[in-house]
């Protein structure tokens, strides 16, 4: 479901939410088949809750072209669509640890 949803993407991204760069990071999908979770990274916009938006507006077109890409599903799972900031989270962390190095070496150079 990853793949096509990339895929579908890839093709219809531009038109559903315009320059922003939209990676899908994870799907997960309940045993029982009723719910599948998508997690999406944004980028090249400040504006991602609205990206996020967007995608949710367009999730009956989405699962319209998902579902006649994976025909071999018994049953359609409902959709539901996620913000996944972890990337974003580990920059912060690389560049606090980046702040707190330059502060190591300046407190070193005066001693």
């Amino acid at each position: 479901m990853k793949e096509v949803i990339t895929e579908i993407l890839m093709r219809e991204g531009k038109g559903i939410y315009g320059s922003a760069l939209v990676s899908v990071t994870n799907v997960k999908v309940t045993t029982d088949l009723s719910l599948a979770r998508f997690y999406f990274s944004i980028y090249n916009t400040d504006q991602k809750e609205a990206v996020l938006g967007m995608l949710n507006e367009a999730k009956p077109n989405l699962k319209r072209l998902i579902v006649a890409k994976i025909k071999d599903l018994r049953k359609m799972p409902e959709f539901e669509f996620y913000l996944d900031e972890t990337l974003d989270e580990l920059f912060k962390i690389e560049e606090l640890f980046k702040k707190i190095h330059e502060e190591d070496e300046k407190i070193a150079k005066n001693s």
